[in-house]
């Protein structure tokens, strides 16, 4: 999975044993995060194949791994190598997701990618739904590919109904699969009425000739 490495080895040539063969040590770390070193000892090593699983290591992270061999006076040469675990989805929510209502048919959006711990791989998109609260408006849905690290569409949301109650929700995808959604809500502005008053009638009947009288429907 995506937090284990598979690890075999074959035991030194027996003309470069030097003595009896009594351990190996593996030492491994990850290279682009800071992690802790780690240490496993195995005693009592076979003479032919040997193997380890690491495990609970971070996903989509470079280990440097090495492997040494023991007799009793002490540690051999190191035999090296780097590997990297596999993709796994996104284990927590966008950042700094934020939301505004430039006008009252649009709301721009932004956020930065969940934090480098919690990427769980390469984010290949971004899922961003809304939905208007207080008319049952349909749920929308944008998918914004990212390409050398960037968003490829802009996240605009527009036609928008004026004086609504939006709730926007956002999440990361790796090539696996979907993180955790993060959201929040926004209210977009009124606006001046978008038609004119109807059914506008006038009468002078039955009045002065200094008078109108007028009338609007509904």
């Amino acid at each position: 999975n995506a937090t284990s490495i598979f690890v075999s080895w074959e035991v030194p040539i027996l003309n470069d044993l030097n003595g009896i063969l009594v351990n190996y040590s593996i030492n491994y770390s990850g290279i682009e995060i800071d992690t802790v070193p780690r240490v496993i000892y195995l005693s009592n090593p076979n003479l032919t194949n040997q193997s380890i699983t690491l495990i609970d290591l971070e996903e989509y992270t470079t280990y440097s791994i090495n492997v040494s061999s023991y007799t009793k006076v002490g540690k051999g040469p190191d035999a090296i190598l780097t590997h990297r675990t596999n993709q796994d989805v996104p284990t927590d929510i966008p950042t700094s997701f934020s939301a505004n209502a430039i006008s009252p048919n649009i709301i721009n959006t932004t956020w930065e990618p969940p934090t480098a711990y919690h990427l769980g791989g390469v984010i290949t998109s971004y899922t961003l739904t809304y939905t208007g609260r207080e008319r049952h408006s349909e749920l929308k849905t944008k998918i914004l590919i990212v390409l050398n690290g960037s968003i490829y569409i802009t996240p605009a949301l527009t036609d928008l109904q004026e004086d609504t109650h939006y709730l926007i929700s956002v999440r990361a995808n790796t090539s696996v699969g979907a993180g955790p959604w993060t959201n929040l809500t926004v209210h977009t502005p009124e606006d001046v009425p978008s038609s004119s008053v109807r059914n506008l009638t006038t009468s002078t009947e039955g009045l002065n000739a200094t008078s109108i009288f007028v009338t609007v429907g509904k």
